[in-house]
């Protein structure tokens, strides 16, 4: 069953960064690059060639999240450092590397692997038009995320902000004129057990259970009208193995998503309709009841067509956002749906720093309606 939205966190923020350009003898596994040698160095024949320079650019940054929680119709308040985060970015000639490690007191799902984890971690090369990727990567399934920190049962089910072990070729086609397309082809062999869903909601949260093999690709072409309207359309299909003890054989699970996005100057507004055939758990919405001495054991129900909806929109006005969104998952083989409504207020306090409040209201088919208002402050260096 739905749990309280205190587990939600959003974590798209960008860092703002600084650049370093060194000039010096530098080593990356068996590749070694000499950096040019000062023209007065002492002995250096006049005939010797120079070395050729290297220039390594170094992004650092990080972020924080600080959450208040307060339920409205049971459950007690609080206050946490939700989540710490450190970024790294180096790139040398057309190779680099990015890592995101995050930090938290505890575990922030009980099948992460610690209260340390390393969110995103891949090596890349620029390969104009295309940039590969090849490590820990997000998968790039639908709309990336909402703008929300509450989250929607696309993230709970383990659809979004989910990062894999594998490899990701994308790019664009003329990203500065007024019409044209970013793309998405990736190649997971396995989960990153690393992303945000909730207990029993997907694969990776069962123990022993993995997935396995997935394929996801996108396509968003887009149109720019004028100076301050772009539309975009976004195309998207996955299929993966959800490789479950319980079950005798690996599950096939294939997911189609078709979402539209407007921009008009200050206004912002989005929708995404997606679709699952295939079961990747067992025991949600309906977990399993073990025997008693005088009731037999209930096995778990789970869906094989779930139906996911996401809409909302938000107006900018100086430092002040409004902004509203809608999710729903229809789990319809089960005869279950989840639904959220979550109005939202935001301030940015500086460049770095920025307050969100949200009011969630979660309505579920068995758990009836619930509440919950929702403080949070991002900074970010």
């Amino acid at each position: 069953m739905p749990t309280s939205s205190l587990d939600r966190i959003r974590r798209c923020a960008a860092a703002t960064s600084f650049w370093f350009v060194i000039a010096a003898p530098w080593s990356l596994g068996s590749r070694s690059v000499e950096a040019q040698e000062d023209s007065d160095v002492a002995n250096q024949s006049d005939s010797e060639a120079e070395a050729p320079e290297s220039k390594l650019k170094v992004d650092l940054g990080g972020g924080i999240t600080v959450l208040y929680d307060q339920p409205i119709e049971e459950g007690k308040n609080k206050v946490e450092v939700f989540e710490a985060r450190l970024r790294l970015d180096a790139e040398f000639d057309r190779f680099g590397i990015h890592v995101v490690p995050v930090f938290r007191d505890d575990r922030e799902r009980g099948f992460h692997v610690g209260p340390i984890w390393v969110q995103e971690g891949y090596v890349f090369a620029d390969l104009n038009p295309v940039t590969v990727k090849v490590g820990k990567v997000y998968a790039q399934f639908g709309r990336f995320w909402d703008n929300s920190f509450v989250g929607n049962a696309h993230e709970y089910d383990g659809l979004k902000l989910d990062p894999n072990n594998g490899i990701s070729v994308e790019g664009s086609i003329a990203p500065t004129a007024p019409v044209g397309l970013q793309f998405f082809a990736q190649y997971f062999v396995v989960d990153g057990v690393a992303n945000y869903s909730l207990p029993g909601r997907d694969t990776v949260s069962i123990p022993g259970a993995r997935r396995r093999n997935q394929l996801v690709g996108r396509a968003e072409p887009f149109v720019e009208i004028g100076d301050i309207t772009t539309l975009k359309l976004g195309l998207s299909g996955a299929f993966f193995q959800a490789d479950i003890p319980a079950l005798p054989e690996k599950q096939k699970v294939g997911r189609l998503a078709v979402d539209a996005t407007v921009m008009v100057e200050r206004f912002l507004a989005f929708g995404e309709y997606s679709k699952q055939f295939g079961r990747h758990v067992t025991d949600f919405p309906f977990p399993g009841m073990a025997a008693t001495a005088t009731t037999d054991a209930v096995p778990g129900r789970s869906a094989n067509r779930i139906d996911y909806v996401l809409f909302g929109g938000e107006y900018t006005y100086d430092r002040f956002t409004l902004r509203f969104t809608f999710n729903q998952g229809n789990y319809k083989t089960v005869s279950y749906k989840e639904s959220r409504y979550i109005p939202a207020f935001a301030v940015s306090l500086h460049e770095h720093l920025f307050a969100l409040f949200e009011w969630a209201v979660l309505n579920t088919t068995t758990g009836g309606t619930s509440h919950e208002l929702l403080l949070t402050i991002h900074g970010n260096v």
